[in-house]
């Protein structure tokens, strides 16, 4: 049966302009198979399309008023070709078109040949993707500008924008990958910048940035705790120990260890350990202070996020 729809026109706004992708009324004609074609008024057209479809008398045409919605197409994987959009917003248009690749995913598969993917996994293992911890959007081209010169590696690396507050980071050698790596943490507009190894294909919505690296000054430790063993007892205790160091201390006359530890940065931040050196009973307070730590929250402890952005 042949089903006359008018898409009824898009909403007005205050200022009397229209909202979504249809300015006025439009008419279409939704076959059996659910497939849409305009419907126009010249009487010649409509003619043939009654002969087409063998209609012999005008009570087989139903006229309906519906009202077409992202769930009542994508309700059906019959759908064969959309020539138009209807009022709808992105979301729903991303709805619209996962529907619309039903015949897509029938196509057969191709595997990729050995050399290219060995051509992209070298590419990827001198790669980095790193992401800015902030709440605010990050402008793309002074990222690229400002780290760039502050890192000056040997053969210099290519910054390419991903998404949101995310870039990939193209070296040309492994020695300046891992100098930037083990250098951090870096900051940018005073937010911490979460460097990720990308594995596999590399995907980035797999990716979860949340662990990154610091080196932790460990202070008001009594002398029994200034051994490099200890230090790697208090450094698990804030996260994964990646390096201790006791001479840093020492040669500015101060007594603390530096412990450079990984820790989740979707986390808050310890702030001090607190220790039963001799199983008396009695606490040690120890303070830790994260070094190149600018953007903090001293309220929840938290990357990403500063005071004065959580007050407002």
């Amino acid at each position: 049966m042949l089903h006359v729809s008018h898409i009824v026109a898009a909403p007005k706004t205050n200022h009397g302009d229209s909202v979504g992708f249809v300015k006025s009324l439009v008419t279409y004609m939704v076959m059996d198979n659910l497939e849409v074609k305009p419907m126009i008024s010249d009487n010649s057209v409509i003619i043939i399309l009654l002969k087409k479809f063998g209609v012999k008398e005008m009570c087989e045409v139903e006229e309906r008023v519906v009202h077409f919605g992202s769930n009542e197409f994508c309700q059906s994987n019959r759908i064969l070709l959309l020539p138009f959009v209807i009022c709808f917003g992105l979301d729903e248009l991303a709805l619209l078109c996962s529907a619309l690749s039903v015949k897509e995913m029938e196509r057969p598969v191709r595997k990729l040949d050995p050399n290219l993917v060995n051509i992209g996994a070298r590419r990827l293992s001198l790669s980095l993707v790193g992401k800015v911890l902030t709440t605010r959007l990050v402008n793309r081209q002074a990222f690229c500008d400002v780290m760039n010169t502050v890192w000056r590696v040997s053969e210099g690396v290519e910054i390419e924008w991903a998404e949101g507050n995310i870039f990939v980071l193209n070296f040309k050698n492994l020695e300046d990958r891992a100098r930037i790596l083990d250098g951090g943490p870096w900051n940018f507009d005073r937010a911490v910048i979460v460097f990720e190894e990308p594995t596999g294909v590399g995907d980035i919505l797999n990716m979860g940035f949340n662990r990154t690296v610091f080196w932790v000054q460990i202070h008001n430790l009594p002398l029994l705790c200034m051994t490099k063993e200890i230090g790697i007892f208090l450094g698990k205790m804030i996260g994964e120990v990646r390096d201790i160091d006791l001479e840093t201390a020492r040669e500015g006359n101060s007594r603390y260890i530096r412990a450079r530890v990984a820790v989740a940065a979707n986390e808050p931040l310890m702030r001090c350990l607190r220790v039963n050196l001799l199983g008396t009973g009695e606490v040690t307070t120890m303070f830790l202070r994260y070094e190149r730590l600018l953007d903090f929250c001293f309220n929840c402890s938290r990357l990403g996020r500063s005071f004065l952005e959580r007050m407002y």
